[in-house]
């Protein structure tokens, strides 16, 4: 979970993924209700976070090497994703 935009202005987070393919593990980033805006860039498409709460990437779908960057600006989290999985993989909420 992000904390509060307001209070994190020039905050940033980067996670990359270390274990190995289909780590079983699900994914989930959570912020207030519409702080998230951003672009995760999969491996046969991109998709645009516009005005969101949740991104959660499923089970058996982080790769190796994924990488996550968290970023505020002390209004909205900025989040950009560069994945191996593919989009249907992931929800917007």
């Amino acid at each position: 979970s992000l904390s509060a935009a307001a209070a994190n202005a020039g905050l940033k987070y980067t996670f990359v993924v270390k274990e190995g393919a289909n780590s079983q593990c699900e994914l989930k980033i959570t912020a207030a209700s519409g702080t998230i805006q951003g672009l995760i860039i999969n491996s046969d498409s991109n998709e645009v976070v516009q005005n969101g709460t949740t991104i959660t990437i499923g089970t058996s779908d982080t790769d190796r090497g994924d990488r996550i960057d968290c970023m505020c600006d002390g209004t909205y989290w900025y989040v950009y994703m560069f994945r191996q999985g593919v989009a249907g993989d992931t929800t917007i909420a």
